[in-house]
C-alpha cells in the first residue's frame, strides 16, 4: 500500500495553486505539481485540465502539499474617490468632530456641576470671623468693623465670581482631569466661604447694628 505525506507551504510573494502534489511511482518516476485524489483502487490526478487515472498498485506514495494562497492585493479606495466623495468625507469628519466636542463639553459640564453640589464652605473660617467680632465689647466698634468688612468682602467676592467664570470657561475647553477637578473644587470652596462670610456679616449688621 502506498504512503501519503502532507506538507503545508505558505506562498507569500505570488498566488499559487491550491495543490502541488507529487506522485512517486514504483518504477521510480515522479509526477509533480498535480492535484491528486484517491478513489478506490485508483489514484487520479489532474494536469492541464485533463484527468489521468493510475492503478494504485503502481503508486509507491503520494506527497500531498497544500499551498495557502496569498491574500489578495490591497486596493487603495482613496484613488477611486471623486472630488464629490472627498468633500462628503471631509464634511462627515468635521461633523463627527463637532459631535465629539459637544460630548466632551457635556461631560465637563456634568463634572463641574457635580463638584458644585459636593463643595461646601469652610465653616471654621466663618465661625472664627464671627467670634472675633462678637468678642469686641464695644458694640459701636464691632458695628464699625462689620461695616468695613461688608464692602471689602463683597469686592473680593465679586472678583472671585469673575475669575470663576474665566476658570470655568477654560476648563470646559479642555478634558477635565483629576488635577483640574481638584483646582476647581478648591476655588469653589473659597468662593462659597466668602459667600457665607458675606451673608453672616449682613445678618450681624441687621441684628446688632440697626
Amino acid at each position: 500500500m502506498f504512503r501519503k505525506s502532507l506538507f503545508f507551504i505558505v506562498c507569500l510573494v505570488i498566488p499559487c495553486l491550491a495543490f502541488a502534489d507529487t506522485i512517486y511511482l514504483k518504477n521510480g518516476k515522479q509526477i509533480k505539481d498535480v492535484e491528486s485524489v484517491e478513489e478506490g483502487n485508483f489514484v487520479k490526478y489532474y494536469r492541464a485540465g485533463q484527468e489521468v487515472i493510475l492503478p494504485k498498485d503502481t503508486v509507491d506514495r503520494v506527497e500531498i502539499i497544500v499551498l495557502e494562497k496569498a491574500p489578495p492585493p490591497t486596493v487603495n479606495l482613496e484613488s477611486y474617490k471623486t472630488e464629490k466623495d472627498k468633500e462628503f468625507d471631509r464634511k462627515l469628519k468635521e461633523s463627527n468632530e463637532r459631535v465629539e466636542a459637544i460630548k466632551k463639553k457635556a461631560d465637563s459640564v456634568n463634572a463641574l456641576l457635580e463638584i458644585d453640589k459636593q463643595t461646601d464652605y469652610d465653616e471654621e473660617y466663618v465661625a472664627n470671623i464671627k467670634g472675633d467680632i462678637l468678642s469686641i465689647p464695644n458694640r459701636k466698634k464691632a458695628c464699625n468693623l462689620i461695616a468695613d468688612k461688608i464692602p471689602a468682602t463683597a469686592k473680593v467676592l465679586l472678583e472671585m465670581k469673575r475669575n470663576g467664570l474665566s476658570l470655568t470657561k477654560s476648563l470646559l475647553e479642555t478634558n477635565i482631569d483629576d488635577d483640574s477637578k481638584q483646582k476647581y473644587s478648591e476655588f469653589k470652596k473659597q468662593e462659597r466661604t466668602l459667600e457665607a462670610t458675606y451673608k453672616m456679616l449682613k445678618e450681624m449688621d441687621s441684628q446688632f447694628c440697626k
